[in-house]
């Protein structure tokens, strides 16, 4: 009974999966049918024969399936236009057996990706299932055969070719051989464990968020900022999920860097680890800080970006293409050389308003007033400010006027004294006051004068020069 539930539960699940869906996709099995696979393989033709080709695939749709071992067959790859497309699909599966020699899965990359660049719209999103035991063991003839049955040197480098392409890529590691984990974590792809004898409905469960073609995807344009000086940036990431029903943790482990002109090859520039989540159809961005070397040569430089993430889920690509940018000098210390031209604009303000009156012409003298000095204060006329001789009023009428020089003018002024050259002039205000002066002196300095007060007493005057 409980069994029943559970296969219902995937069937609806599964209906729900390609009911919705209108958008043709490329379907990728690379499947494992070396001598390893021989008591899995037939749960895994079940699987995907119904949970795959039966509920996942829609008209439209091209579905490639390579089998490998020592080498590498392309039993399928064609467009789905219908029911009998599946049916024949379907039989082509079912007559699959786990009899071959050796298991090259760098081969089995080569072939699938050539049928796909020949066969597939390169528009579509592609979603690439891998089955395997995880058991490496390439033919000694293999460019990929590795005496310990490692992913060799041009193996890993033909990854970062899959890589870039951004493709959903999951690998269905059978048992618990690390081989399996160690391809998805140089694919960048999801990596999913089954048991040593896998169900079908095993396998449908445990790859539900592949059925749903769930994608964790980078929505471009990337964007790095400019690296100062201290090597110091910033990389900012859209992150849209589409398909998943859960929130979704991703943390970030390591930035790879490759930068030939800088000369920088594999280098981790992530400052630290980083961690977000994504929540269910959402876009969500982020903000991760990058530390490049110092003291980097300023300019514009190409380079590939890999993001190695340590949860399950991965982005996709997990590889791009960025451009590097160091900043110059200007632009590193902007914000000081910013404070440095305040600076600079306000010293320049502040000398063309004191350096005139600094360099002005001046004069020093002394209101001499009948003779008497002694009392009288140096007074100095600067070039462009007048003074001005003027007449106080005693309080007291039993004193005298008293004669004074200022620096405002009012109806108390007499005379206006302004400096040219190195000399004095003088402009009468009030020549009724000057009885005795017909012509005025062009400098008036030394020179001596009547001035008659308002009480009718005429007082004789000069200015003195004051060295």
């Amino acid at each position: 009974m409980k069994r029943s539930i559970f296969l219902l539960f995937l069937l609806w699940g599964s209906l729900l999966f390609s009911d919705d869906r209108e958008e043709p996709i490329d379907l990728i099995i690379a499947l494992d049918k070396s001598l390893s696979m021989v008591e899995e393989i037939g749960a895994v033709r079940e699987y995907v024969n119904t949970y795959l080709i039966d509920e996942l695939l829609i008209p439209g749709d091209f579905f490639l399936v390579v089998a490998f071992y020592g080498k590498t067959e392309i039993p399928l790859a064609m467009k789905i236009e219908g029911n009998a497309d599946k049916e024949r699909a379907k039989a082509i599966i079912s007559s699959l057996l786990a009899d071959g020699r050796f298991t090259d899965i760098g081969n089995s990359l080569d072939v699938l990706g050539r049928q796909v660049e020949q066969r597939s719209d390169p528009e579509r999103q592609k979603y690439l299932l891998l089955i395997t035991d995880g058991i490496q063991e390439a033919p000694p003839e293999s460019k990929y055969y590795a005496p310990d049955g490692s992913f060799n040197h041009e193996f890993l480098k033909n990854t970062k070719t899959i890589q870039m392409k951004g493709w959903k890529i999951e690998i269905l590691g059978i048992g618990t051989y690390q081989a399996a984990r160690q391809l998805a974590e140089e694919l960048s792809g999801k990596y999913t464990e089954v048991s040593e004898e896998p169900t079908p409905e095993e396998l449908a469960e445990k790859t539900k968020d592949f059925r749903a073609l769930a994608t964790l995807k980078i929505s471009e344009p990337v964007q790095l900022s400019g690296i100062n000086r201290k090597g110091k940036s910033v990389l900012s990431l859209r992150v849209e999920s589409v398909g998943y029903t859960e929130t979704q943790g991703l943390e970030i482990a390591a930035i790879i860097l490759t930068a030939p002109e800088l000369g920088i090859h594999e280098k981790n520039i992530l400052a630290d680890p980083h961690s977000f989540a994504v929540a269910p159809d959402s876009l969500f961005e982020t903000r991760i800080p990058l530390k490049f070397p110092d003291k980097l040569v300023r300019g514009h430089y190409q380079g590939s970006i890999e993001l190695k993430l340590s949860s399950k889920e991965q982005l996709i690509p997990a590889v791009f293409e960025a451009e590097l940018r160091v900043n110059s000098m200007f632009i590193n210390y902007w914000p000081w050389l910013l404070i440095g031209l305040i600076l600079l604009a306000g010293l320049i303000l502040v000398l063309i308003l004191v350096l005139p009156s600094l360099f002005k012409a001046k004069l020093k003298f002394r209101l001499v007033v009948e003779g008497r000095k002694s009392d009288s204060p140096v007074y100095t006329l600067v070039e462009g400010k007048p003074l001005f001789l003027a007449e106080e009023k005693p309080e007291d009428s039993s004193q005298e006027e008293r004669l004074y020089i200022t620096g405002n003018r009012s109806p108390a002024c007499l005379a206006r004294l302004v400096l040219f050259q190195k000399g004095m002039r003088m402009m009468l205000l009030r020549s009724d006051r000057f009885p005795k002066l017909r012509d005025v002196p062009r400098d008036v300095m030394g020179f001596s004068f009547v001035v008659r007060t308002e009480s009718r007493k005429d007082m004789t005057v000069q200015f003195q020069n004051v060295t």
